[in-house]
């Protein structure tokens, strides 16, 4: 969200998968950026699927971008989905993805008993409330899973699907899993090459001294985009706010 509508679909354009997001549109384009949601069909069974992304998030989007983002309440635009489509009908499955911490995630799956699989992706660290959750299943058969630890792990989760007297389809049995991300798993040859050239040019540059300041600084992230330009001796540098923000007054 913090590189605007145009890099987003330049980046949708170079993947083999949906973007999905029911609840973020962007006001001043003619059209939408992501999908509501779509139907795939896998062994005869038509799985529903949506994106929802936390309102929290509009707080970590960059001040000047976050103006043309519109975060709507996600029960609000999942309702407007579930109105949409009928179960039976246009699908048999419903699994919502979201982007928000898992207990946002389960207060949302007590309110749409229908869904039957929430998969909650900002899991928190473990110390933070809800931050070691990793499947909860609710009185109404609803299921809300999460890796916990952000990164630490990669999560499974297979499910056995029947029909029921009426030939509706049901879960039989949902296996889940967290696989360990770690020493053990090979790393890739190219990422990990590119990984030991920033750190060995870390190790070399971090003690380097380009500068010292006597006085205030009126704009932090201008003076470091200077002293990067002065030391490189380039003619552009570029930042991230978000990574200067806790050091450096913005």
């Amino acid at each position: 969200l913090n590189y605007g509508p145009d890099t987003l679909r330049a980046r949708a354009a170079t993947v083999d998968f949906s973007l999905l997001a029911a609840n973020v549109t962007y006001p001043s384009q003619a059209e939408p950026v992501f999908q509501s949601h779509i139907i795939v069909v896998r062994r005869g069974v038509r799985v529903l699927l949506t994106g929802l992304v936390s309102p929290g998030v509009a707080q970590t989007v960059h001040r000047l971008r976050a103006k043309d983002v519109r975060i709507t309440p996600p029960a609000e635009a999942l309702q407007q989905v579930f109105d949409g489509v009928a179960r039976g009908g246009d699908y048999d499955l419903a699994v919502v993805l979201t982007h928000m911490p898992p207990l946002e995630a389960l207060e949302l799956a007590r309110s749409f008993p229908e869904v039957e699989l929430f998969v909650a992706g900002d899991n928190p660290m473990e110390h933070v409330l809800g931050g070691s959750m990793h499947i909860i299943e609710l009185a109404s058969g609803a299921r809300v899973v999460s890796t916990p630890e952000r990164g630490a792990f990669v999560g499974r989760v297979e499910l056995s699907l029947g029909r029921d007297a009426q030939g509706g389809l049901q879960i039989l049995s949902i296996d889940t899993g967290l696989v360990p991300v770690d020493e053990s798993i090979d790393a890739d040859p190219e990422t990990a090459m590119r990984i030991a050239l920033l750190e060995e040019a870390y190790a070399r540059d971090r003690q380097a001294l380009v500068a010292t300041i006597d006085g205030s600084i009126r704009d932090g992230p201008q003076f470091v985009c200077d002293l990067m330009r002065q030391a490189g001796r380039t003619e552009v540098a570029v930042i991230n706010l978000g990574a200067l923000s806790p050091v450096v007054p913005t």
